[in-house]
C-alpha cells in the first residue's frame, strides 16, 4: 500500500470518529496494554459506572467500533508475524449468571500497525502544527515589539 493510501485513509479514519473514539485511541497508544477499566479510569475517572447505564452502553460501543477499526486486544504473532490462534480455557463449573463488564479489567488492547501507523501520523501533524503556531507567535511579538519601538520613536520625535 503506497504512502498516500494510508494518508487518504487517515483522513477518512479523522472525519468518520468522534473525539470520544479518540480519547480512548490515545489511551491505548500511550500506554501499553491498558484494558478497558484502566482505559475508562484514564479518560472519565475511576467512578465506574453501572453497567446498564447510558454511560456503559456508549462506551461498548466506542469498543465495538474501534475493535472492528483498528484496535484489538494483545494477540501473539509467530516469527512471520501471523496471529496465533489462541486456546480457550478450560470451563470451571459454570460461567456464572452474569455478562461480563463494560469496564472489566483482564484483557489488554493494543493499536494494529495501522493504527499505530495512523497515531504517528496524527502526532506528526500535531507537532508541525505546534510549530507553526509558535512560529506565528513569535512573529506577533516581534511585530507588537517592532510597533511599540516605532511608536516610542514617534513619540520621543513629537
Amino acid at each position: 500500500m503506497a504512502e498516500d493510501d494510508i494518508v487518504r485513509l487517515f483522513l477518512d479514519w479523522l472525519d468518520t470518529y468522534h473525539e470520544a473514539h479518540f480519547a480512548v485511541i490515545r489511551e491505548i497508544y500511550k500506554n501499553e496494554g491498558p484494558t478497558r477499566y484502566d482505559i475508562w479510569a484514564a479518560v472519565y475517572g475511576a467512578a465506574v459506572p453501572r453497567d446498564d447505564s447510558a454511560q456503559a452502553d456508549l462506551y461498548k460501543m466506542l469498543i465495538r467500533d474501534l475493535s472492528q477499526a483498528g484496535d484489538q486486544t494483545t494477540r501473539e504473532s509467530d516469527g512471520m508475524g501471523r496471529f496465533v490462534k489462541q486456546r480457550r480455557a478450560p470451563r470451571r463449573g459454570g460461567s456464572g449468571n452474569t455478562m461480563e463488564s463494560a469496564f472489566e479489567d483482564s484483557k489488554t488492547y493494543v493499536l494494529t500497525e495501522l493504527g499505530s501507523q495512523f497515531c504517528a501520523l496524527h502526532d506528526d501533524g500535531a507537532r508541525q502544527a505546534d510549530r507553526r503556531r509558535r512560529r506565528r507567535s513569535e512573529k506577533v511579538k516581534v511585530g507588537e515589539k517592532n510597533a511599540c519601538a516605532n511608536m516610542n520613536c514617534r513619540l520621543q520625535l513629537s
